[in-house]
């Protein structure tokens, strides 16, 4: 893939099936979203939920969600 060989991620966008997931992470892509992770969510929503985040990292460690890790991966 021309995106890794200049070292970018790849995003994967509109994912809503285990298959397509499965499809993407074998041919190397490293995140994705859309409806397989979640339905859409509102800013004031998402606002919140980094100010939490935030707040928690401040007390431990970052933790990154990629496509790849099965925090992401629903099963």
């Amino acid at each position: 893939m021309e995106a890794k060989s200049l070292r970018l991620n790849i995003t994967a966008e509109g994912l809503e099936t285990q298959d397509q997931l499965d499809y993407l992470q074998i041919r190397g892509c490293d995140e994705g979203q859309g409806y397989y992770f979640s339905n859409p969510v509102p800013v004031s929503t998402i606002t919140q939920i980094l100010k939490e985040s935030s707040r928690q990292s401040d007390r431990s460690l970052v933790h990154t969600c990629t496509i790849s890790s099965s925090a992401a991966m629903p099963k």
